[in-house]
């Protein structure tokens, strides 16, 4: 299975069906590293500087 999805969709699945190991392999490390940090701040009740 490729990822090559939209940011949104990509968003909205992160946690339910990810392929761990192919992720790091086939999605931009600058999009990974941000949806990361928009799964840790949406855990958050305040905004923080990560």
């Amino acid at each position: 299975m490729s990822l090559n999805a939209n940011d949104s969709y990509f968003k909205q699945s992160f946690l339910k069906d990810i392929p761990y190991p192919q992720i790091i392999e086939e999605l931009d490390y600058e999009k990974l590293l941000k949806a990361y940090e928009e799964l840790f701040k949406s855990f958050l009740k305040e905004s923080v500087e990560l």
